[in-house]
């Protein structure tokens, strides 16, 4: 399992991207990255401590299907069957905890009275949409496509930080593990949703990085990175970054540690120019 921005604008999160959407959308890219260092300077950095998951954290299927919520055993860090953690969740038909979307299904509701049809004496013919009602829908089924596609890989394409994964890779000493964008509703400050990171290779259970990542936003947006690398000099050990950054949208962040680093930057997600073109003028 693996988790993992397009113009560059810098103003506080207080000011939305778009006041047309529900909910505050944002596209994160970011790159991580190990660095080659000697022995000497690791020996002094890594830990056995243990490290600490929430219990609770957003993935993603490899095979692109929905994101769900993973349970990790807050005792080991390592994947537990849900059975083992909650056996009446997972004895349940579908897939236990996924995060609802269109598409899904929806109860059965009571059964209503339904008044009876007019004649043709006493049909209606319903007015033509007003432009404002023409707008509305289609903004509301622009945000449905974005719920249905968010926590997703981007397309290669729509990548802005390709440049500077190039030239980690070309020093020598830096190693890209991930690179990638997706596509989130950013919840409010006091609201976190840490999302699951793991790349590189896995061994003995763990993953050459792995962690997680949480978005917020509140006057700011605000990152919150906690990632441990496995050290392949001493076994059982690890190396940590456990950091909170404020940020501006549209601003290149880097995640500095001796040994792995991460590269990030989040953009407000725009309406496109033919969602806004179908938007009323004041003449109308």
């Amino acid at each position: 399992m693996l988790l993992v921005m397009c113009g560059a604008y810098a103003f506080a999160a207080s000011d939305p991207p778009t006041d047309l959407f529900e909910d505050n959308w944002y596209r994160v890219e970011l790159i991580l990255f190990t660095r080659d260092m000697p022995a000497s300077p690791q020996e002094n950095i890594s830990s056995t401590g243990p490290r600490s998951f929430p219990v609770r954290t957003l993935a993603f299927d490899d095979d692109g299907q929905r994101p769900y919520f993973y349970d990790l055993d807050p005792a080991t860090y390592v994947d537990v069957p849900l059975a083992e953690i909650d056996p009446e969740l997972a004895a349940r038909p579908l897939t236990p905890m996924t995060l609802a979307h269109e598409g899904d299904a929806i109860p059965d509701a009571e059964p209503t009275e339904v008044a009876p049809s007019p004649s043709a004496d006493e049909a209606v013919v319903a007015p033509p949409p007003t432009q404002e009602e023409i707008f509305a829908a289609a903004v509301e089924a622009f945000e449905r496509n974005l719920r249905a596609t968010s926590y997703r890989w981007l397309p290669a394409g729509v990548l802005v930080m390709t440049a500077q994964a190039r030239r980690l890779n070309a020093t020598g000493t830096h190693h890209v593990l991930m690179h990638g964008a997706f596509e989130l509703p950013v919840p409010p400050r006091n609201a976190p949703l840490p999302l699951l990171v793991q790349a590189g290779h896995r061994h003995a259970g763990q993953w050459t990085i792995e962690g997680t990542l949480a978005v917020t936003i509140g006057r700011y947006l605000h990152l919150h990175a906690r990632l441990w690398q496995q050290s392949a000099e001493q076994p059982g050990a690890y190396y940590t970054l456990d950091e909170h950054r404020r940020m501006r949208s549209g601003e290149l962040h880097y995640l500095d540690h001796p040994v792995f680093g991460l590269l990030v930057r989040i953009d407000p997600v725009a309406a496109p120019e033919s969602l806004l073109a179908l938007a009323p003028s004041s003449n109308d």
